[in-house]
């Protein structure tokens, strides 16, 4: 491999955690595909090429989009056990498996009990959590609003109860850090008796939910039917539900994060959205452009092809950069700059092609209100402090991990 295809580099790593923005810049002018040695990967940042990949099922496999990038342990295997395999069908596998799993999943979020309670419900608790901090003229958004607005709305989607909903992101964190991260043996071992435990908890959860029906999520995706097809069994279920309550989360509270980011650190663009919340939607989606929740997402090459020229190998593993791709789109002016007067236009924030996230409206209406509600409530709100923003070093998800706010109090 020539040392113009190979180029190492860590940009989950000081100084690139904080903005990995320029180092992909250079990536895509440089070396728009490359394997780096330091994640065994080979990297592709522009949009044309991250575009094609993911709507190409078929030379490029998600089968093994969740595959750890360390390789497990017979140890750790034995851990597992019965849950060594991770299936996630909705997100590692390729049709048809994928395309029956996904049809469902869709009927389910299509549900009219869902659907004509979480507005309001969203908007029930945006507006609780700013009633507990809004006369103080400062707080941290992230421990205060960004993290615990999607548990609550989390819990009642998926008939959680909250008072689990800690130990169930604990079980999510764990997860994570399992698959993504590069740990000693005696750390992942810790993180694989977790996996255990959250699987167990989720079977338990699926069938209560066969014994007791109720209005949300889990009955919907239990319910779900298609013609021709067999419905989710309890396996799936409990993939598919590893995959739908981490980014109902995760996703959702970073989507919150880097938005809030953008917005606090582009002059006047606070007043802007308060003075025309019909912008929001926009707005939200210029933020998600400009630094994405979801950063990327791995496929595996089921044959010799080359990518923009590059000669990549059968079994090869791909890091397709959203992050990047949406700083290169077509049409679009002055990429690097978070505008918030431009218009929306399709970006890579929730994927594209057969992966494209199924709950990404439901987020744009949380993020939406959630930006509403801080803008109209928080006036002259503005970043507190001079440290620099913390992110936790992430393959896959990016956002803050505080976020200290401090806005005008009224005296009167």
């Amino acid at each position: 491999m020539s040392n113009e295809t190979t180029r190492a580099f860590n940009h989950l790593a000081p100084p690139h955690l904080e903005d990995p923005y320029p180092l992909f810049e250079e990536l895509r002018r440089e070396a728009p595909v490359v394997f780096n040695p330091s994640f065994g990967m080979w990297f592709v940042s522009r949009h044309e090429d991250v575009a094609a990949v993911v709507k190409d099922p078929v030379r490029f496999s998600s089968a093994q989009v969740l595959a750890p990038l360390q390789e497990p342990s017979p140890e750790l295997l034995a851990i597992l056990g019965n849950d060594r395999s991770g299936v996630y069908p909705l997100l590692s596998s390729d049709p048809p498996v994928h395309t029956r799993v996904r049809g469902l999943v869709i009927k389910a979020f299509a549900g009219p009990r869902l659907a004509a309670r979480m507005e309001p419900f969203i908007r029930a608790i945006t507006s609780e959590l700013v009633d507990g901090f809004e006369k103080d003229g400062h707080a941290e958004l992230m421990s205060r609003f960004a993290m615990p607005l999607p548990i609550r709305v989390t819990s009642q989607l998926f008939g959680i109860p909250l008072s689990e909903m800690e130990l169930v992101k604990r079980w999510c964190d764990d997860e994570t850090m399992l698959l993504m991260g590069l740990l000693p043996e005696e750390q992942r071992a810790e993180l694989a008796r977790s996996i255990v435990a959250y699987r167990d908890f989720l079977r338990a959860l699926v069938e209560d939910h066969r014994a007791n029906p109720r209005p949300d999520l889990v009955t919907e995706l239990i319910e779900a039917r298609a013609e021709g097809e067999s419905p989710l069994d309890t396996q799936e279920l409990v993939g598919t539900l590893c995959v739908l309550i981490f980014a109902a989360h995760l996703t959702t509270t970073n989507m919150i994060g880097n938005a809030l980011v953008s917005i606090l650190r582009a002059p006047g663009a606070w007043q802007t959205l308060r003075d025309r919340p019909e912008v929001i939607p926009g707005v939200l989606e210029e933020a998600m452009r400009f630094d994405a929740p979801v950063q990327g997402m791995t496929r595996t090459v089921g044959e010799d092809c080359r990518i923009r020229g590059v000669a990549v190998p059968r079994g090869a593993r791909v890091f397709v950069l959203f992050g990047s791709a949406n700083r290169d789109l077509p049409g679009v002016k002055d990429p690097e700059r978070f505008d918030i007067e431009r218009a929306a236009g399709p970006n890579l924030a929730f994927g594209r092609g057969p992966h494209f996230c199924v709950g990404a409206q439901l987020a744009r209406i949380e993020g939406s209100i959630a930006l509403d509600e801080l803008t109209r409530r928080l006036r002259g709100a503005r970043l507190a402090g001079d440290a620099p923003l913390s992110y936790v070093p992430n393959l896959v998800h990016r956002g803050p991990t505080a976020l200290n706010v401090a806005w005008d109090v009224p005296t009167s």
